[in-house]
């Protein structure tokens, strides 16, 4: 799901950022993005995104990093 997050704000927000802000590495999603997803998972992962933009609409936009 954290992927599916990073690929759908790729062009509002920096790779490298959106890994470290998610607490993944760039390379598992560059790994993650080879792998092929059922269909039920791509369905849930756009649900779950859609969610979250909502998510950060309600809190002004904001997205605070840990660490």
């Amino acid at each position: 799901m954290k992927y599916a997050l990073i690929q759908a704000e790729r062009g509002s927000l920096p790779l490298q950022r959106a890994c470290r802000v998610l607490h993944v590495s760039v390379s598992g999603y560059y790994a993650w993005q080879q792998r092929r997803q059922p269909a039920k998972a791509k369905d849930v992962d756009e649900r779950l995104v859609a969610h979250i933009r909502r998510c950060l609409l309600t809190a002004g936009g904001r997205m605070a990093a840990r660490g």
